[in-house]
């Protein structure tokens, strides 16, 4: 009886399997969770359970329900999830599917810190004009309707308006204002509706409108016209209880009873009035007016260089005067008008939003917050440059900043308001002194309810000023000042240069057209004109330099070269005192060439196999002062530069950043290494990075990614045998220093692969390769990766035969198509594989595309809305060939062209909206270099490069930056040796032409579709 118990009870507990979940991020009952957190449990079983898939709950309630189901059927065990709520207790538990069973974890709690400056608070991806944070609400505008949003971003209501949105103004109220309509909300969701025609073009404070003409006061439930005049009103602004009123050539000082207190004329005309706490600052098109509390003048800033050439935007910041020029430079002059900072940036910035008294942030390529010592406080940046798609609005504590690379997105910021309060008290004690007159008024939570109307004369539609948003236009808006002075955007001005004692004028017309002065470094250029000296310039003479009349400078230009062999170098100078006017003098023994700036850089632009002398001068009281010199001479600008080793290394693939090239590859010595090697511009500096074990190893593809403090990271992909079983995909991330951030090995029991690599976001990336699976041969896999290397997740594709992956591209749904070649589906031999996989890696559909003959693949890219596939079709003879994708209707369009050579192609870049396709030809027992670029319209593979070295060269990547050609690839050298080689040429005019310009509608039937 004993023996038949213990049978049972051995027989029972081998039928039972064991699994458990664990929680590894965030851990159960963790505090102080960031807020950006990633998602990622342990699933250990006896079963062996390769199939499992997941469901992640995520709830705010202990008690977690269907409801709260976020994912369903993950493949990893990794989630990024959305941006959580600061000093929030979560709850969340993993569901595990394995063979019809379900496998429940315990719930686990965690608690999110609370929220740090610079943090993003939420992001949206809806398609809205603008979104502006409102209170405890966020307001979507669209073209017809603007929606209410809770901080959970669940839709209130929707008020659908009369007409189209053309311009919103927000102060505590929020002006909407349609061709004939006024609406306006307020911080608790009450909503008021006016007829009201005219078209605004500021509001101030919270009841004051101005038109083309007139002044209009909100008063109770009307709007009542309180002021009139014949000429276009430029400007107004509220200051110390007066209206100021600026016209063409005066000012207008009104009380609050439109009493005319003050009248000032100007012989220029004005072009927007600034206000801090105690001074005014009238702008005109040739200088800065100061004002006093009396309106008494005080100081003036003339301007050296028109503003129209250097595109300034004008604000006021903890009482200084800061001027953004050109987009790349800021300048700060003290509550003096002196100039205490002169800051160049790298990038390119739209947007000055003062966050308070001791912090501001710049909005453009990329959004960084300094402090006022200009030092870098926190930022955001994408891989691409980012482009505002709305103005910035700032509420509180909370920044709406609507931007896009290849996805549009606002994202909301957090910066601790700590000198400003959110002042809703007196826009509420408004609504209460309204509240008889309730029955004119409407609660979003009422629907049906309307709105009594109120009508006024119509007027002529004026242009937009700088609280204004003009929706229809593509041209970036500007931004508004809110009631508590925090973002003060201007309009760009148009200031020609009359007024100063030095005559610039033939140094301005010197200038190209397109002055790279606009974006606020200076260039160069060389004109056909002889040597002269600038107009109406003295040099000091003999007595004044004896007797010390001269002003002492203290400058050095930054320059140690004696040989350039750059066509285009950036030289800064600095020194003391501060000036804010430059004259640099570039001389070839035969023509002067001479240029102004206010900055403290420019950038030449030489010829080659010249000598050259530099001079700096500044100007002070109509005398030149000679500030520094230097000589030089350049070369012919050409290289080509091998990197010679006695062993063999080879590159598959570059990328490059602002300063560097990154080679990924190996090195063969005694086993394959994988490498990645770093060279600068001038291809003089470079340092080798090396990784792998015994085995053989190495990368395919390389990527450059950004962590949170803007530092550069690379992260390359390929094979690895020294880890897993046969052989890994392999993935490192490193630094640009070459300091090792992670290692991934990815695989099975069979040979697999990585491919390639692409960047989704700033915060995650997606690699493709081959994956040895069940015992086929094998499929392609797909794998969504952060940053800091957590798998997202993994899926696989393909059938029964043979599958090789070639590369993915980012589709417009935050998806990816995937391309590569099969022997599973098709015609016979290689097709083309194509498959539109969505945003968690499901497929949504796949199609083949080829011949009777092989159908290889070299690279997929994206123009405007259409994908293209290079590809080659071999057979008894070769054609270069392009298919069109359309990730809704699968292949469109294509053509081929006959290779007149044996010919291969190895890779595919788009530059300047061109696209070039690259690799070899064999021509007289010898491997040339050879670039195609494709003539979509033409249906043209056009011939752009072909170089030969000493040796067989391989292109395997094309460059074209700051009019140099680079072409990288491999050379078989004289002692059979497999070498890396680098070439750089000047691009020759007819080339530099048809890269650097096309006619616009062209560009449009390309990116349309080939026929």
């Amino acid at each position: 009886m004993k023996k038949s118990l213990l049978f049972i009870l051995i027989f029972i507990f081998s039928t039972i399997s064991f699994s458990s979940i664990k929680a590894v991020m965030p851990k159960n009952n963790q505090e102080e969770v960031d807020l950006k957190i990633i998602f990622k449990w342990s699933y250990e079983s006896d079963q062996n359970d390769k199939k499992v898939k997941f469901r992640l709950y995520i709830s705010e309630n202990p008690n977690i329900k269907e409801e709260d189901l976020k994912l369903n059927n993950l493949f990893s065990n990794f989630y990024a999830g959305d941006v959580l709520k600061p000093q929030t207790t979560y709850y969340w538990k993993i569901e595990a599917l394995s063979e019809g069973k379900v496998i429940d974890s315990q719930t686990f709690r965690f608690k999110t810190r609370e929220l740090q400056n610079g943090d993003i608070y939420q992001i949206f991806f809806e398609n809205y004009k603008s979104l502006i944070p409102y209170g405890k609400y966020f307001i979507g505008i669209n073209n017809d309707s603007f929606e209410i949003i809770d901080e959970n971003k669940n839709k209130i209501k929707t008020i659908n308006v009369k007409g189209i949105i053309e311009n919103i103004y927000k102060k505590e109220i929020i002006y909407i204002k349609t061709k004939e309509k006024l609406y306006l909300l307020y911080p608790d969701m009450i909503i008021k509706e006016f007829n009201f025609d005219k078209k605004i073009i500021k509001v101030n404070e919270e009841t004051y409108i101005t038109t083309k003409n007139e002044i209009y006061e909100i008063k109770s439930n009307k709007i009542e016209k309180i002021y009139s005049s014949r000429e276009n009103i430029i400007d107004t602004k509220i200051f110390d209880q007066h209206i100021i009123i600026a016209l063409k050539n005066k000012i207008q000082i009104l009380d609050f009873d439109m009493k005319n207190i003050k009248e000032i004329n100007f012989k220029e005309e004005i072009q927007q009035i600034l206000t801090s706490k105690n001074k005014i600052f009238i702008i005109t098109k040739d200088y800065i007016q100061e004002l006093d509390k009396n309106y008494d003048e005080i100081k003036r800033l003339n301007f050296k260089i028109s503003s129209d050439k250097l595109n300034r935007k004008y604000y006021i910041h903890s009482e200084n005067m800061i001027i953004l020029a050109g987009n790349n430079t800021l300048q700060i002059y003290n509550e003096k008008l002196e100039l205490i900072k002169n800051i160049n940036y790298e990038e390119k910035y739209d947007y000055f939003i003062s966050l308070n008294e001791d912090k501001y942030v710049l909005i453009g390529e990329k959004i960084k917050a300094f402090d006022n010592n200009n030092k870098n406080i926190w930022s955001y940046s994408s891989i691409s440059p980012l482009t505002p798609i709305s103005k910035p609005y700032k509420d509180g504590s909370l920044i709406s900043i609507g931007i896009t690379d290849y996805v549009d997105r606002y994202i909301i910021f957090f910066e601790e308001d700590i000198t400003n309060e959110t002042n809703y008290k007196k826009v509420i004690q408004k609504i209460e002194q309204d509240s008889n007159e309730k029955e004119n008024q409407t609660k979003f939570e009422n629907t049906e309810e309307k709105i009594p109307k109120d009508t006024e004369n119509t007027v002529e539609p004026m242009k937009n000023d700088e609280d204004l948003i003009n929706i229809d236009h593509t041209e970036p808006a500007t931004v508004e000042n809110t009631i508590n002075e925090i973002t003060e955007e201007p309009t760009p001005l148009n200031i020609t240069e009359n007024a100063t004692k030095i005559d610039l004028e033939k140094e301005i017309k010197s200038l190209t057209q397109k002055s790279t002065e606009t974006t606020k470094e200076s260039t160069i250029t060389n004109f056909t004109k002889p040597a002269t000296k600038i107009d109406n310039i003295k040099e000091p003479n003999i007595f004044e330099q004896i007797f010390g009349l001269v002003p002492k400078y203290d400058y050095k230009i930054n320059f140690d070269y004696d040989e350039i062999d750059e066509k285009q170098i950036k030289i800064t100078w600095d020194g003391t005192p501060i000036t804010d006017n430059f004259i640099i003098e570039l001389n070839d023994n035969k023509i002067l060439n001479t240029v102004t700036t206010e900055s403290t850089e420019a950038t030449l632009t030489l010829e080659k196999n010249k000598n050259y002398n530099l001079k700096l001068f500044t100007i002070k009281d109509g005398k030149k002062i000679n500030l520094d010199s230097k000589d030089f001479k350049t070369t012919n600008f050409q290289k080509t530069v091998i990197l010679d080793k006695l062993y063999d290394e080879y590159a598959y693939k570059v990328v490059s950043d602002e300063n560097n090239f990154y080679i990924a590859g190996y090195e063969s010595r005694d086993s394959w290494k994988a490498k990645i090697i770093k060279i600068n511009k001038n291809l003089k500096e470079k340092k080798e990075y090396i990784f792998g074990g015994d085995g053989t190893d190495f990368f395919k593809d390389i990527i450059i990614t950004k962590d949170a403090s803007e530092n550069a990271n690379l992260v390359a992909i390929g094979d690895t045998s020294s880890k897993g079983l046969n052989g890994d995909a392999y993935i490192v991330s490193i630094t640009s220093d070459g300091t090792i951030n992670y290692e991934i090995n990815y695989g099975d029991f069979g040979r697999d692969s990585g491919i390639s690599i692409s960047n989704i976001d700033d915060e995650s990336y997606v690699v493709s390769g081959n994956f040895f699976t069940n015992n086929r041969l094998t499929d392609i896999f797909v794998s969504k990766y952060t940053k800091d290397g957590a798998r997202i997740w993994t899926n696989n594709f393909g059938g029964k035969n043979l599958e090789i992956a070639n590369s993915v591209v980012n589709n417009s749904n935050q998806g990816f198509i995937v391309v590569g070649y099969t022997r599973s589906f098709g015609y016979g031999k290689f097709d083309i594989y194509a498959i539109n996989i969505d945003y968690y890696g499901k497929e949504k559909w796949s199609n083949v595309y080829g011949d009777e003959n092989d159908d290889i693949p070299v690279g997929t890219i994206k123009l405007g809305k259409k994908y293209y596939i290079i590809y080659e079709n071999e057979g008894e003879e070769i054609y270069h060939s392009i298919v069109e994708l359309d990730e809704n209707k699968g292949f469109g369009n294509s053509f081929k062209q006959k290779s007149e050579y044996k010919e291969k192609l190895l890779g595919t870049k788009v530059i300047n909206d061109e696209i070039y396709t690259y690799g070899y030809r064999e021509k007289n027992n010898k491997k040339l270099g050879i670039v195609y670029k494709i003539n979509i319209e033409q249906k043209k593979f056009e011939e752009f490069l072909e170089i030969e070295l000493d040796g067989d060269y391989q292109i395997i990547g094309l460059d074209i930056q700051d009019e140099y050609i680079y072409t990288y690839g491999n050379i078989m050298t004289k002692r059979n040796t497999n070498n890396i080689v680098i070439t750089r040429d000047i691009i020759q005019q007819k080339n530099q032409d048809q890269i650097q310009t096309k006619d616009l509608e062209e560009k449009k039937e390309i990116k349309n579709g080939i026929m």
